[in-house]
Order: structure tokens, then sequence, then C-alpha cells
């Protein structure tokens, strides 16, 4: 390798690494700007009730995967009985967050992230059975910066109906589960 070849090779690795470090302490690429908020941090929320009135929990781990370049966020609700992966990633040719949701009840959705004046909105559309429910919209804003709120519609049979309001609170303690314990 050439002396100008060096040159340019020793500056083309620290304009990759320095361009890292702008980004933010967590690495995450700046097409994600909106939902760094989220990763590295583990979120809670009551999503119903069960019959005997204990609080069923909907938990959920954000990572940054692929260097950078995408989000993982495995979730499961009420001790496993269903749980689900999302894998978010930046669409070049549109110029947006989409992302696929893989569930344990054999449905999956795509979707789209964006972000509308302070509120992350979301859009997704359901292939499989996911009873009667063809597609999605939520929008997330953050109360602090340790709690955040999820308003959910979903259409079912033509009709969009609510699906209600979750509120979401920082528990690094708390263990997303896969699998239901078979005890």
């Amino acid at each position: 390798m050439s002396k100008s070849n060096q040159s340019v090779f020793v500056l083309v690795c620290l304009f990759s690494f320095f361009s890292t470090e702008i980004i933010g302490q967590t690495g995450l690429s700046e097409n994600f700007s909106i939902l760094e908020p989220f990763v590295g941090k583990t979120w809670k929320g009551i999503v119903d009730n069960g019959d005997d009135g204990s609080p069923i929990y909907d938990i959920g781990k954000w990572d940054i995967i692929l260097n950078g370049n995408a989000i993982k966020v495995i979730h499961s609700v009420n001790n496993g009985s269903y749980a689900g992966e999302t894998t978010y990633y930046w669409n070049t040719e549109k110029g947006l967050i989409e992302y696929f949701y893989f569930t344990t009840a054999g449905f999956y959705t795509t979707g789209t992230t964006e972000k509308v004046g302070e509120k992350i909105v979301n859009h997704e559309f359901i292939t499989g059975d996911a009873g009667g429910i063809k597609e999605v919209k939520s929008v997330v804003e953050f109360i602090n910066g340790n709690e955040y709120q999820v308003f959910t519609n979903v259409k079912s049979n033509n009709k969009w109906l609510d699906g209600g309001v979750v509120i979401y609170k920082v528990d690094n303690s708390a263990k997303v589960i896969l699998e239901p314990n078979k005890d």
C-alpha cells in the first residue's frame, strides 16, 4: 500500500470512528434518534387485569443491534403467555423507519414509525390470524424520561376501534420471559 493510500485509509478509519461518536453515546445511527430514549432500557406496563384482579404486565427490552443500524425489542405479556420480537431498520429508499414484528401467536406485522410533532406514530399491517385485527395505529407520548404512554387503535371488520392506553415505566430489573413456565 502506497503512503498516500495509507493516509486515506487512516482518514477513513478516523472518520468512521468519530462519526459514530457524533451520533451519540449509544452508537445508534442518527436515523433512529426518535427511538433513542427507549434503547438500553427495559420497560414495564400494565396492559390488563387477570380474572383474579392481578395485573397483567407487558415487559419490553430495547437493544441496539447491527452496529447501531437497527434496534431489536423483545417483549412478553403475562410471564410469557404471549411474546414477540420487533426489528426496526432504516429504509433508505423511503427515508423512514420500518419494522417487522414476529409473535408467538403465529402472526407477524410490518409497519412504519415516524415522529409527528412531539409524538411517535406507528402504523402496522398484520399478516396471519390476530383475532380479526388487520391493522394497528398507535401514538407514543413521553410523560418524562422514564415513563411513556401508548394510545392504540385497531382495525377489525373494516372499523377502527379504541385499543386502550398503556403507561410504561423503566424497570431494568424486569425480565422478558419468552416461554411460559411449564411446571
